[in-house]
């Protein structure tokens, strides 16, 4: 295959590189954010293989750095192929597919419950630097649970409407996410094994209900007999 004149040009290689060495940045916060531990920009920066000035070039605080890498921890929290394959393996059983997403996806915020925090506070950190900015506003954070949720009860849309596929997918997000687990360990004042049991029975309990829901909805309901006295 012959390159074209842009793809040899300086200019597309510089870009590729600072592309790379932010990418490289930020995936060093993630991993240091999931080891467990409130990271430093020097130590992004060596993990990165770059140096601190290189660094606070590309983010301009430490924070910055914080941000994206917490909207993008999903990405190493979970391993998305194997995610795929075990909802897969799972069969057409859609209690065990949403299962599979409960222990694999839930359960691994809980356990990175650090990396949890820093998302939500990098979330609202975003969504209140936005306020009253005349500029094109930022995704606060990239959302995963509905991609994984879809992919669970996907054997239910050879059985129902897509709205109500649908309906079941948008009620199983409230299960999942950095929201769940705040309330979960905060506000229900939960263990972390307590969580995810909770997290877990809270998921079947929306979906048998809603399957129930729908079926009821679905099914037609017998004629009113008339109280009126028949003609003579």
């Amino acid at each position: 295959m012959t390159l074209s004149r842009q793809d040899n040009s300086p200019t597309t290689g510089r870009t590729n590189q600072r592309a790379r060495t932010r990418a490289a940045l930020v995936d060093a916060a993630v991993k240091l954010l999931r080891d467990g531990r409130p990271p430093s920009m020097p130590e992004a920066a060596e993990r990165a293989l770059v140096s601190v000035a290189t660094a606070y070039r590309y983010f301009r605080t430490a924070e910055e750095l914080w941000e994206d890498a917490a909207l993008f921890s999903s990405t190493v929290i979970i391993d998305s192929d194997e995610l795929e394959a075990a909802i897969e393996a799972a069969g057409d059983d859609v209690e065990a597919r949403v299962e599979v997403v409960i222990r694999k996806l839930g359960w691994g915020f809980i356990d990175h419950e650090l990396m949890t925090r820093q998302v939500m506070k990098a979330s609202l950190d975003r969504w209140f630097a936005q306020q009253g900015s005349q500029g094109e506003p930022r995704p606060v954070r990239p959302g995963q649970r509905n991609k994984w949720n879809a992919l669970a009860l996907q054997p239910l849309r050879d059985k129902l409407e897509d709205h109500e596929v649908d309906s079941l997918i948008e009620a199983l997000g409230f299960v999942l996410g950095v929201e769940a687990v705040l309330t979960l360990l905060d506000a229900l004042q939960l263990s972390p094994e307590a969580a995810k049991e909770r997290q877990l029975t809270t998921a079947m309990w929306i979906l048998r209900g809603g399957l129930a829901g729908i079926a009821r909805a679905e099914t037609p309901k017998p004629a009113r007999k008339s109280s009126r006295p028949r003609p003579a």
